[in-house]
């Protein structure tokens, strides 16, 4: 249902499409939806495991680009400043990134922290103590 203003009007008929009208211009639009299967995961295929680190800016950094004296890093400066870090945790824990196409890296700036989340896989030979969950049972849990 469309509420009417004072500027315009709208008018919806029963096809779910609808008319919107300002001073100057005429709006038209319809309700678009889509049938969806459940996503089901059977479970099968390689064990991943999503890491992230998170870091600190430089308070130093910070000051001087506030004074625009600094370039404000891109986000590949902020993941290739940490590279070399991230690998060694990674190697400590027995893990390696997969830097594929299919799973980039993601890089969230925020005010006076960043996160670096990758996805990893264990090197070979080694296991992982972690319990394998399949994609259902780790949306299940964010309910």
């Amino acid at each position: 249902m469309i509420r009417q203003s004072n500027t315009g009007e709208a008018a919806i008929s029963q096809n779910q499409n609808f008319e919107a009208y300002d001073n100057q211009h005429k709006w038209y639009g319809q309700e678009v939806g889509a049938n969806s299967d459940p996503l089901i995961d059977p479970a099968t295929g390689q064990p991943f495991i999503i890491r992230e680190f998170i870091f600190a800016f430089n308070p130093e950094a910070l000051r001087l680009i506030k004074q625009k004296k600094m370039a404000i890093p891109s986000k590949q400066d902020l993941f290739n400043s940490n590279w070399k870090q991230i690998e060694v945790m990674l190697w400590g824990d027995g893990l390696v990134a997969i830097m594929e196409k299919e799973f980039p890296p993601r890089i969230v700036v925020g005010k006076k922290k960043y996160k670096i989340i990758l996805v990893c896989q264990p090197r070979q030979g080694v296991i992982v103590a972690d319990k394998v969950r399949s994609l259902n049972q780790v949306l299940d849990n964010k309910k």
